[in-house]
């Protein structure tokens, strides 16, 4: 079962969601992915992603209030850029490190394989939301060549 960083980070948050979870964050930019609680079938709530994740930076970033039915919690830990906690904080977040622990991740692995969600091991990959600093610093000196 392919269980999402971020998913684990909501399980095992104190906060109430829904939440932004920050990761990856590099320089002023981070890796931000939308996670809230979902109904399926009339069962009890089941956290989603919600969205497309991707790298944003604070100017990008969009953060509907929690009274305007948005991101309540943002899970950010220390690497994240001050101006996006800021943005965050304007809208009302809370702010909470995030945590990722066993058992959070078996309570997501557990409610995925009970959807049916499951994925073939020979085909998991990790997901690298950038490049590697040696890789940019590399380009930056010599070109793309």
């Amino acid at each position: 079962i392919a269980v999402p960083s971020a998913l684990v980070a909501a399980a095992g948050a104190e906060a109430p969601g829904p939440w932004l979870v920050a990761l990856a964050s590099k320089r002023e930019t981070t890796w931000l992915t939308g996670v809230g609680l979902s109904a399926v079938d009339g069962t009890d709530g089941t956290l989603r992603i919600i969205g497309t994740p991707g790298i944003v930076s604070a100017e990008s970033m969009v953060v509907t209030s929690s009274a305007q039915g948005g991101f309540r919690t943002l899970l950010a830990d220390e690497f994240v850029h001050a101006s996006i906690v800021a943005r965050a904080r304007d809208a009302g977040c809370t702010i909470e490190c995030p945590r990722f622990d066993a058992l959070a991740c078996w309570r997501v692995a557990r409610a995925m394989w009970n959807r049916g969600e499951t994925a073939d091991p020979l085909r998991l990959a990790p997901l690298y939301p950038r490049e590697p600093e040696a890789v940019t610093l590399w380009r930056e000196r010599h070109g793309d060549a």
